[in-house]
């Protein structure tokens, strides 16, 4: 791996000699006796490390090398300073690293597409994994660097990955009612059971509050407790309120709302058929009356605009949209908000506009996109909405992302049994890579909260719009 050193690439080194490494290696090798399938593979791997790894200007970097049982080799990356170590690279089989440099359209799709069959694994400090992965799309090879890369990985056997899990294919028009409900469906249509086991005990699909002067809000289902609390707060509730969640997920909203403020009427809308049998069943659990707390089958875009609602919440359901959807969907929450009305939203948000990478796009999060904060609030101006506070709560996210990490791989026997193991590390893969993003702050949570701005109307008596 090439590394930047204060921002810059460093100067072109001498390559790292590997021979010591390759002879320890196959030395272990013929120790341990395994056939020379075996020494052919280290020799092509350390080949294309060599060509890939760079020493930079003031620390040497080294690759300690062992075979485990089996076909595996694991790879230690470390250096006389630990800015480098703390990670180590483990290749199962032969045709992994070939999988992972090779065969897919970058490196992430081909680490990615090695780490779900169980090829690869990365074992110590995966962000720091993922600093040099992401370097290592920008690497540039001279022609004969590339002439010998490709070389070392033609000696590796491809490995047959067939899988198990289909990726998400739809013939409907994107961001259409159908195509969204079949987006939805494939990401949490999964197992209520399986999400249950890594989320909060109110199956809070967003993130938590870690509030310093509360300490017990270090206990994670506190934390999301508090979450809604806050939410509550912001939304200013009292009693006769008529109260609208969208994209309300298992229904957690919904039901404290209903507990904890008996006199308002609380509605939640959610295009996942299991979160709504899941949430209906907590409610009636509750022994909350439908009269007053509901969860229905509905798009956003299906609500009817004729039914007002004084307090709208939307956490995090923003993720599947671009800048008109963006845009639409506040002109929709203000046509349902009544003028004294507050909008509580949620968002996940980028540096800049991107589409969900094209791995977790197939096989985790169809259709998903993220944008600026500073889009969301441009999107709400055109739409009329007056912005009155704002929280950034990207720390909040991490601590609940690691959260998640941590049951999900302390349940993974549970998981593999509801999902099967090769869909579990995907989602284990996912909430890494949601972790080293927001980790890395390339990756930003915001809570917004919204007024309706008065509308002058024309002489037709129609109010005004912007046009964008």
């Amino acid at each position: 791996y090439q590394r930047r050193v204060h921002g810059a690439f460093p100067p072109r080194q001498p390559r790292l000699q590997s021979m010591e490494a390759l002879v320890s290696c196959l030395a272990t090798a013929a120790h341990y006796g395994l056939y020379a399938t075996l020494a052919l593979t280290i020799v092509a791997i350390l080949l294309v490390l060599n060509i890939l790894l760079k020493s930079s200007t003031d620390k040497s970097i080294y690759i300690a090398s062992k075979v485990l049982k089996g076909m595996q080799v694991e790879f230690a990356f470390v250096s006389s300073s630990t800015r480098f170590a703390g990670y180590s690279l483990v290749i199962k089989t032969p045709g992994a690293l070939r999988t992972f440099l090779w065969e897919e359209a970058d490196v992430i799709s081909g680490f990615s597409r090695a780490y779900k069959h169980d090829r690869l694994e990365v074992t110590g400090d995966f962000n720091r994994f993922m600093d040099d992965l992401v370097l290592l799309r920008s690497v540039k090879l001279s022609i004969v660097d590339r002439a010998r890369l490709a070389v070392a990985l033609f000696l590796l056997p491809k490995d047959t990955n067939i899988d198990q899990v289909a990726p998400f294919r739809s013939t409907n028009k994107i961001h259409s009612i159908e195509r969204d409900k079949e987006a939805v469906a494939y990401h949490y249509d999964l197992s209520n059971d399986f999400y249950a086991l890594f989320l909060s005990k109110n199956m809070l699909y967003t993130a938590g509050v870690v509030d310093k002067n509360d300490p017990s809000t270090t206990d994670f289902d506190r934390a999301c407790e508090k979450k809604l609390e806050a939410a509550c707060e912001k939304l200013e509730l009292r009693d006769g309120l008529r109260v609208l969640d969208v994209g309300c997920g298992w229904g957690g909203m919904v039901q404290h709302v209903a507990e904890h403020y008996p006199r308002i009427d609380v509605t939640g809308v959610t295009i996942s058929m299991k979160q709504v049998e899941w949430a209906t069943a907590k409610l009636e659990a509750a022994h909350i009356p439908a009269s007053r707390a509901r969860v229905l089958y509905k798009h956003v875009k299906e609500l009817d605009e004729s039914e007002k609602f004084d307090r709208i919440v939307a956490f995090q359901c923003t993720e599947h949209m671009i800048d008109e959807e963006l845009y639409q969907f506040f002109e929709k929450m203000r046509s349902l908000l009544k003028d004294d009305g507050i909008l509580l939203v949620e968002f996940m948000t980028t540096k800049r506009f991107t589409k969900c990478h094209p791995f977790f796009d197939n096989f985790i999060f169809p259709d998903g996109a993220q944008f600026p904060i500073h889009t969301a609030v441009h999107m709400a101006e055109r739409a009329f909405l007056d912005l009155k506070d704002i929280d950034n709560m990207r720390e909040d996210y991490l601590f609940t992302i690691a959260e998640w990490n941590k049951r999900l791989r302390l349940n993974m026997d549970k998981c593999v049994a509801l999902v099967g193991r090769e869909r579990y590390r995907m989602w284990t893969l996912y909430l890494l890579w949601a972790e080293y993003l927001y980790s890395r702050g390339k990756s930003g949570c915001y809570t917004c909260v919204w007024t309706k701005c008065p509308t002058p109307a024309m002489p037709n008596g129609r109010p005004w719009r912007l046009r964008h």
